[in-house]
This record gives C-alpha cells, sequence and structure tokens, in this order.
C-alpha cells in the first residue's frame, strides 16, 4: 500500500515539474518574440532573440522523443504548403542577386516554423491553449502600458532593443521632425523598438481579446476582455500607423459579422456591439486631436505617399525584368539601388522591401513565389475557418478572432510589408501554431462529445 502510495506521488511530482517546464518554454518563446534583438555573425548568420528559445525548447523536446514520451510530429496541408514554398524560395536564392542575403533569409524562415511546429506539438491539452491564450491577451496588456506611458513621458521607456545598436533612444514623429507636433505624435513602439512593428502585433492580438469579449457570457470576464481591449486600442492609435487603424477595422467588421452569424440580430447581439461601440468611441474622441492630425496632415500623407510609390514602382520594375525568380529572396535592399534607389540604400535599408507585402514577394521571388505564398496564406486561412466552426467553444472563440485578424493584417498588408520584418513574423508563425493546436483540440472533443 505505501509503495503504491510512493509511485503514486512521484508520478504526480514528475508530472507537475513536466507541466512547470511546459509552461515555462512558452512563455520564454512568448518573452522572446516580444523583445526581437538580432546580431549579426559574418555574412549570413544572424542570430535572433527568440534562437535562444527555440534551442532550449527543442532540447527538451528531443530529451522527450528519446525517451518516448514526446508527441508524435502530426504534418498537415500547412506544412505540404510551407515547404512547396521554400523549395521555390530556395531556388531563387540560387538564382539570385545575392546569395549571402538570400541564406540568410532561408535561415530565417526556417526558424519560423521551428516555431509554428513547436508550439503546434506541444500546446497538447486545453489548459495549455488557455495558458497561451493568456500569455497573448498579457502582451496586450504589457504593449499597451508602454505605448501610454511613451507617449506620456515622450521616451522610449521599455522598448529594449532602443538601448543597442547605432540608433539607441532615437525616437520618431509621424510627420517629420517638426518640434512643434513632437508632443502630439509621438510614436509609441512598446517593446519592439519600431512602432509599425508594433502596430502589425495590435492588428495580430488585438482581435483576440475583442472576439472573446464579443462572446464572453460571465460578466467578469467581459469586463476582464474589455479591459485588456481597451489598453491595446489606446497603443494601436499611439503607433500611428494609418495601415493598422484600417486593418483593424475590417477586422472588428468581421467579427461583427460573425458574431451575427452566430446570434443574429438578436437583443444579446446588439448589446455586445453596443458596448464595443461605446468603448471604441470614447476612446476616439479623448484621442482625436492626435488622430485627426494623422490622419489629414499634408505633410504626413505626401511624404508617406511619395517614399511608398518609390520602392513599389522598384519593386514592379524587379518583377517585370526577371518575372519568373526575380531579385532573390531577401535581395531587395541589396540591389534596390541598381533599379534607382538612392545612395546608399542598400547599407543603410538592407532589410527593406516593397511597402506591399504582395510586391514585396514578386520583386524578390517572381510571380511562381507570390502565388506559393498566397497559396500558404489561403491554406492558413481555410484552417482558421475550419477552427471557427470547431466543437470546443474556446477554440472556436479565438478561431474567430484570429480569422478576422488575418483578414485585417493581410488589408494591412497591402501598404506594408512590416509582416516579412523579424519583429513581426515569428509572431504571426506561432499563432499559426495556436491554431494548428486549437483544431486538433477542437477535433478531439467532437469525438469525445
Amino acid at each position: 500500500m505505501s509503495l503504491r502510495s510512493g509511485s503514486e506521488d512521484w508520478v504526480t511530482l514528475a508530472s507537475g515539474k513536466k507541466k512547470v517546464m511546459d509552461k515555462f518554454l512558452l512563455t520564454l518563446l512568448v518573452a522572446s518574440l516580444a523583445v526581437p534583438l538580432r546580431m549579426s555573425l559574418g555574412s549570413v548568420w544572424i542570430v535572433y532573440t527568440f534562437d535562444v528559445a527555440l534551442f532550449l525548447a527543442y532540447t527538451v523536446w528531443l530529451v522527450r522523443f528519446v525517451r518516448g514520451v514526446a508527441p508524435p510530429l502530426r504534418l498537415q496541408a500547412l506544412d505540404a504548403a510551407y515547404w512547396i514554398m521554400m523549395a521555390w524560395f530556395a531556388i531563387t536564392v540560387l538564382l539570385g542577386a545575392n546569395r549571402l542575403a538570400g541564406i540568410g533569409a532561408l535561415l530565417f524562415y526556417l526558424r519560423l516554423y521551428l516555431i509554428y511546429l513547436y508550439v503546434a506539438h506541444n500546446v497538447r491539452k486545453t489548459s495549455e491553449a488557455r495558458y497561451f491564450v493568456g500569455l497573448l491577451l498579457a502582451l496586450i496588456v504589457v504593449e499597451g502600458v508602454f505605448c501610454i506611458i511613451q507617449y506620456v513621458t515622450k521616451t522610449n521607456f521599455g522598448s529594449l532593443p532602443d538601448l543597442v545598436g547605432a540608433k539607441v533612444e532615437q525616437i520618431r514623429l509621424a510627420i517629420g521632425e517638426d518640434v512643434g507636433v513632437a508632443d502630439l505624435l509621438f510614436r509609441a513602439r512598446g517593446t519592439l523598438g519600431r512602432d509599425t512593428a508594433l502596430a502589425h502585433w495590435f492588428d495580430m492580438l488585438l482581435p483576440v481579446a475583442l472576439g472573446l469579449w464579443l462572446w464572453a457570457r460571465e460578466r467578469h470576464r467581459r469586463v476582464t476582455y474589455a479591459g485588456v481591449t481597451a489598453v491595446g486600442f489606446v497603443g494601436l492609435i499611439l503607433t500611428f500607423t494609418r495601415g493598422a487603424w484600417m486593418g483593424f477595422f475590417l477586422t472588428t467588421a468581421v467579427l461583427c459579422l460573425l458574431l451575427w452569424r452566430k446570434m443574429g440580430f438578436t437583443r444579446e447581439y446588439w448589446l455586445a456591439v453596443g458596448q464595443v461601440a461605446l468603448v471604441f468611441g470614447l476612446l476616439v474622441v479623448v484621442l482625436s486631436t492626435p488622430i485627426r492630425a494623422r490622419l489629414f496632415s499634408d505633410k504626413a500623407v505626401g511624404r508617406s505617399v511619395t517614399g511608398r510609390k518609390r520602392l513599389n514602382d522598384i519593386a514592379i520594375e524587379m518583377a517585370r525584368e526577371s518575372p519568373l525568380v526575380g531579385v532573390g529572396l531577401g535581395s531587395f535592399g541589396a540591389t534596390a539601388e541598381v533599379y534607382g534607389a538612392r545612395s546608399g540604400f542598400s547599407t543603410e535599408r538592407a532589410d527593406w522591401k516593397a511597402h506591399n507585402l504582395y510586391l514585396a514577394l514578386a520583386s524578390e521571388t517572381g510571380v511562381v513565389g507570390l502565388g506559393l505564398f498566397l497559396c500558404f496564406l489561403a491554406v492558413a486561412g481555410f484552417m482558421l475557418y475550419q477552427l471557427q466552426a470547431g466543437h470546443w467553444l474556446f477554440a472556436a472563440d479565438v478561431g474567430r478572432a484570429l480569422l478576422a485578424g488575418f483578414c485585417g493584417l493581410l488589408v494591412h498588408s497591402l501598404i506594408s510589408w512590416g509582416l516579412l520584418s523579424h519583429q513581426v513574423f515569428p509572431l504571426f508563425w506561432a499563432l499559426l501554431g495556436l491554431a494548428s493546436s486549437l483544431r486538433r483540440l477542437s477535433l478531439k472533443a467532437g469525438e469525445v462529445g
């Protein structure tokens, strides 16, 4: 009797340690994405903050695999779409203008897949899925609070990337360096070091809080999700990124449409939508002065359009000259001067691309690469669509939010390439991993039901 009791205690202790380790690794991975530092080692190899988290996570996963307790690999359509896309990207690197830059880009894409693969296979329980979503909500609060502090103090408080590198403590104003508007349009960047990157983060994360708010039944949950959404919404505004504002507007519309499909025009529907409209309306009124300045300043609009058009014209010329394979994955910045970019662009803006996600892919990987990328996005979108119709209600709610955010992000990408940056793309892949995990858990719930 005592032996059995001791054995059960040992198993319970081991199981508890495993749960703590799993949550620690997920927390470390998410935290590493929020501090997107990178260091160049030679001409090709670049080390990112999340490399440390990936190394620890995969070390633990490998040990468990050797012991026979690791989850089996379950590849799906998204994996096939990724590897087909990567095969073509590798061809463009071999035929491209700058192979070293291309190899670095390929290695970056491989690490993105590792992020997706780990989250998809190691968020295996409903409690872990809820914990991961909780981490995402915590990120919204952290970034939103830092944005507010930064805007009020006009400092880069909390932005760790601003403490290293060649541009320490550099700030950005939404309409140039005019001292007269510094207090009005100081662009917050949270912990990421760049305001436009944080705007993309809010495009992806805010829908999760907003969706859970719309679908919550218990009053305390509605209040919590409403608070998280409000803080994140203020942070989104303070980035002064108009493309993100446009994307989030579409996201909200899609969420309202999905809510209508589930509830119809019922009293509960109008109460939920009315609460959201009231909170957003009040926040917009409070921040109306800087919002108007950002939207209607001729100086801001003119300079932004001119700069974006110049890079987009360069991307179009690259695609025209080499429509099949482009200039090579990761080679836009390195070859932009050849196509008319200003002198010094290749060194100062080597990681930049055209200000349109789709032109950026077409210029670097040709129409084939763009087509394969769009197929990958279509597969990802279909997975999200399936998730929002799943059996587990929590997974379905999160799935609707991710699907709406996905739509808004694709629209935002019409005027931005930021999704592909090292500050944003890793989070996108982590969310795909979460969606894959939720899909599996939802199917399991249906089988049990």
